[in-house]
């Protein structure tokens, strides 16, 4: 395409464009957030990992929040025991994101699995206090 050729095509569109032919105009499209439209859901990383100092695998809980001022907080329930602990590690995240009049998950801190854990999986919390997986 010769310059002559480049100009001929800009002058064309432009005249369109000045018509209202070719852009029409603006449009905004809402699209759903990643949960869906209904109350979103606490993300929830379980672990179970051996603990060399105290010769132990007990199980921890974390999850993120952003509080009413903007605040992002990362919370972790530790228990003392070899065994899941799901409901109280539910209740008490869910109570202290409650506490701090916080909305589910947080997008400055990823919960990812770490390397060498025996187990590992996430888990979703509704309002409800009720497990979604």
């Amino acid at each position: 395409m010769n310059r002559r050729d480049l100009f001929k095509l800009l002058g064309a569109t432009t005249a369109l464009t000045a018509a209202g032919l070719v852009i029409p105009g603006a449009t905004k499209y809402f699209l759903p957030p990643v949960g869906g439209w209904g109350a979103q859901r606490l993300k929830v990383r379980k672990i179970q990992q051996y603990l060399i100092n105290t010769d132990t695998m007990p199980w921890r809980y974390d999850a993120t929040w952003v509080t009413r001022d903007g605040q992002h907080v990362q919370y972790h329930v530790d228990t003392g025991s070899e065994h899941p602990c799901d409901e109280m590690a539910i209740h008490m995240l869910t109570d202290r994101m409650e506490h701090d009049g916080g909305t589910p998950n947080s997008d400055q801190f990823i919960l990812k699995l770490p390397r060498g854990l025996y187990h590992g999986s996430y888990f979703y919390v509704d309002t409800l206090h009720r497990v979604r997986v």
